[in-house]
């Protein structure tokens, strides 16, 4: 809450005001994504009837799809998917987002549930992945001198699915240094490299109609790829009672999302 208010109080201090735009909200698009959303990941993880609430919402999501073809005001304009950089930088972040949110959710439980960790532990044995994050992100607006925006991207991404396999091979039980502080390390590195790059890439070749909606599906990939690849890791591994099998199962199916990820930057790097 401390945080929120000095947001406010900065916000109407030094963010001026903008000039009032004329349009509708996509009130019927809105509710159909979230019921959507909501349906699909309480299906894959928490629903009594798992298969009836996932096809609940598959089918409320392509109603979304055909309300943003024909709405004047659509919340989620498809021409955003036409470009091949843009449409490839959501499929990366959603994957990535996946990986990592799921990663940053289940590591410190296993630390604490494998390696007997009281929770304040657990938080600082996850400072290997966060330290150099920062150090490596502040790096990225100095390497663009050099290279491109999806070089950096691929990079990354590659960086944090070498990080994952890592984890992956070594397995949780051979102890915190190799299974979680190096891979921590690696990880942390491919992090900083790759999530300001792929919010660059997921707004680029916009024009003034559509920028602010670019913006907004970057953020709404970033919420949905996490709810969605959490869902599906603790879905897959949840009949794993042994904390060791299930964490080494679930670093695998990260390992597997990363891998999309880096297919997807790849993508981008092939547009001419």
């Amino acid at each position: 809450m401390p945080v929120g208010i000095l947001m406010i109080v900065l916000t109407l201090k030094y963010i001026p005001a903008s000039k009032k735009v004329e349009g509708k909200l996509d009130w019927l698009g809105s509710i159909l994504s979230v019921l959507g959303i909501t349906a699909l990941v309480y299906g894959i993880n928490g629903a009594s009837h798992p298969v009836p609430m996932v096809m609940t919402g598959i089918l409320l999501l392509v109603l979304f799809v055909w309300q943003e073809k024909v709405s004047k005001h659509p919340i989620t304009p498809l021409k955003l998917l036409k470009d091949r950089e843009r449409s490839s930088a959501y499929i990366a972040r959603f994957f990535f987002l996946g990986a990592m949110i799921s990663y940053f959710f289940l590591t410190p439980q296993a630390m604490q549930q494998v390696y007997h960790f009281t929770p304040l532990m657990a938080a600082v044995g996850f400072l290997p992945e966060t330290l150099p994050q920062f150090v490596f992100a502040t790096l990225v607006s100095r390497l663009n001198e050099k290279f491109t925006n999806t070089q950096i991207l691929i990079a990354g991404t590659v960086i944090t699915l070498a990080g994952l396999v890592f984890a992956a091979v070594v397995g949780i039980q051979a102890g915190y240094w190799w299974s979680v502080a190096i891979p921590m390390v690696i990880i942390g590195i491919g992090q900083g490299f790759t999530l300001s790059p792929l919010i660059v890439a997921g707004v680029a070749n916009t024009d003034r109609e559509i920028a602010g909606s670019a913006s907004g599906v970057v953020n709404m990939v970033h919420q949905i790829g996490s709810s969605v690849g959490l869902s599906i890791i603790t879905a897959l591994t949840a009949n794993l009672i042994s904390p060791v099998l299930s964490y080494d199962h679930a670093i695998i199916i990260m390992a597997v999302f990363m891998l999309i990820s880096v297919g997807a930057t790849l993508n981008i790097g092939l547009k001419k």
